[in-house]
């Protein structure tokens, strides 16, 4: 059985219209649940998105509500983990929309090859409005395709078999139930403001774990889906602020991954993946937007707080996340 996990929080028109899209390019999965993760949206959005899913369900007859009771990212999708029914897990964010080839190109990749044990595919902008003239700067171009971590977008002219698990975009990712459990889930993610010392990298956690593993990858072209980037991410206050939580997010990575290392050792890291960052931002197009400055306000943030913190630090080394909440 195949499982839909899509986790939301507070985009009730942006999952319509992936909830709208799914009946037409679901047709040929007969054996498909799709569950639907409310992380924690106020009353109001919750009892409107709970009565839009029931009427829904006449032509989702699969499609399933829950309530999650701790905010987070990561403690949605490991909610929807267990509860669900199917042994292939594809993890979607409530601002995709699938294309006609996602189901068929996800589930027929696992059941053609046991070896497969994750499956991705490119994330292409949806765009409704005029796009900033700095957008396309964010862009990398890598193996005759291209990234942008800043907004979750990749693209690559073919498909490619065991890739980097890099190349796997949470937003789009497909994987064998039973791998994601004995590695133990994803890190935490996308914890409320308030809590930001208890952020983690995510799946980035999960890519190392497989890399670590050598567990296979494939990024196949027609597993594709589309990321809605509304007006309110195309601001350079939008990239500030994911600048910012990306240096949380490496913080995190570095003091969990180092932490075998000596201190003194750790904090030479530290220092030195600063002063690359610096100078890959003084010879970039990026310079214009003064993501170093927040990217280093985050990193140096969680830092502190990991330093300065029992709590934060026996957080940052939990063996895995899948019943604790920050």
């Amino acid at each position: 059985m195949h499982s839909i996990i899509i986790p939301t929080f507070g985009r009730f028109e942006c999952l319509k219209k992936l909830l709208d899209n799914l009946p037409k390019n679901l047709q040929n999965s007969l054996d498909t649940e799709i569950l639907i993760i409310d992380n924690n949206s106020d009353s109001d959005l919750s009892e409107k998105l709970s009565s839009y899913i029931d009427g829904r369900q006449r032509s989702l007859k699969v499609l399933y509500y829950f309530k999650a009771k701790h905010p987070g990212l990561s403690g949605a999708r490991h909610l929807g983990v267990k509860l669900a029914k199917g042994d292939i897990l594809s993890f979607l964010d409530d601002d995709v929309i699938i294309s006609e080839t996602w189901a068929d190109t996800v589930l027929s990749n696992f059941e053609n090859d046991k070896n497969v044990h994750v499956t991705g595919g490119p994330c292409l902008p949806y765009f409704e409005t005029s796009i900033p003239f700095w957008f396309w700067k964010l862009n990398t171009e890598i193996d005759n395709g291209w990234f942008n971590p800043w907004y979750s977008l990749i693209d690559f002219p073919k498909d490619i078999i065991d890739c980097p698990p890099d190349f796997i975009f949470g937003l789009n990712l497909s994987i064998r139930k039973k791998t994601l459990i004995d590695l133990k889930g994803f890190n935490p993610d996308l914890v409320p403001l308030d809590r930001q010392m208890f952020q983690g990298d995510g799946e980035t956690g999960l890519s190392y774990k497989l890399k670590k593993s050598f567990l296979r990858s494939d990024f196949l072209c027609g597993a594709l889906v589309y990321h809605q980037v509304g007006i309110d991410r195309l601001t350079i206050e939008y990239v500030q602020k994911r600048a910012y939580y990306q240096g949380v997010c490496d913080s995190f990575f570095d003091l969990r991954e180092l932490s075998k290392l000596s201190q003194l050792y750790k904090k030479t890291f530290v220092h030195a993946r600063h002063i690359l960052f610096k100078i890959y931002n003084k010879f970039s197009d990026k310079k214009s937007l003064n993501t170093v400055h927040h990217y280093s306000s985050g990193y140096y943030f969680h830092q502190n707080q990991y330093y300065n913190s029992e709590i934060v630090r026996n957080w940052v080394h939990l063996d895995n996340y899948f019943d604790e909440q920050c």
